[in-house]
């Protein structure tokens, strides 16, 4: 979360969903470039190697997004759709980003919880 909050404004928000699953809202953003900068910034900042008690450890992030209003109209919607296209990266072996697309509500992933 501490990595999260150094990608983003003051004005976003980044919440812990799950285990390891966090939600990023960044609101007012003008086009899908600025949430893509975001994206690959924090894929930036994950990719590198942390200590913690002497061990190194390697993270990755598997990210999916949604934008507001063209893949949903509320927060149920987008973290739904958001979800469905970071399965897709997961399948396509993990460590990047996609965007939500409306083929993935077509033929959703095996993986796909939904």
């Amino acid at each position: 979360a501490d990595t999260l909050l150094t990608c983003v404004r003051e004005s976003d928000t980044v919440s812990r969903l799950s285990g390891d699953e966090f939600g990023v809202i960044l609101p007012g953003i003008e086009d899908f470039n600025d949430a893509l900068k975001v994206t690959e910034l924090i894929l930036a900042k994950l990719d590198s190697s942390h200590t913690i008690d002497k061990f190194s450890m390697y993270t990755s992030a598997s990210i999916g997004i949604a934008v507001f209003p063209e893949d949903g109209l509320d927060a149920n919607s987008l973290l739904r759709k958001a979800d469905q296209a970071m399965y897709e990266v997961k399948r396509a072996g993990r460590n990047g980003w996609q965007f939500y697309t409306r083929e993935m509500q077509k033929n959703p992933s095996i993986d796909t919880p939904y």
